[in-house]
């Protein structure tokens, strides 16, 4: 008989049906680091620039510079899937601050919002021949 190690194996009840999930990631909710990696490598691959922001003296900055092709900047803060309202008091300060200068401030905590922000402000460009 196979050992089943229930780490790997959720079982879950679905119309009084049990099933098993051999994928558990599927289920597991993305960490900050994870969606600013998936943010990166999406801005990269649409050519624009998606730069760490790190302020000596600045609690609060958000964590990313994304500039797109055109020259439009956006300031994003991370957040883990599950925690956009984790925001400390001072990062709601700043978004404000920058809010308040016209500076398009945001918050992303999933890979979707993250789909949705590169659809919203990166325009393909389409090419004819």
């Amino acid at each position: 008989m196979n050992s089943i190690n229930p780490i790997f194996i959720y079982i879950y009840k679905k119309k009084k049906k049990v099933s098993y999930i051999s994928d558990w990631r599927k289920f597991m909710r993305k960490s900050e680091s994870e969606i600013e990696a998936y943010l990166v490598k999406c801005v990269k691959n649409k050519k624009g620039l998606c730069m760490k922001w790190t302020s000596p003296g600045n609690a609060g900055v958000p964590d990313r510079i994304v500039i797109v092709p055109g020259g439009d900047v956006y300031f994003v803060e991370l957040k883990a899937e599950g925690k956009r309202e984790n925001l400390s008091p001072l990062q709601r300060i700043f978004l404000n601050k920058l809010k308040n200068l016209n500076c398009d401030a945001r918050v992303i905590a999933s890979f979707k919002e993250v789909d949705n922000f590169i659809k919203e402000v990166i325009r393909d460009e389409v090419s004819s021949t």
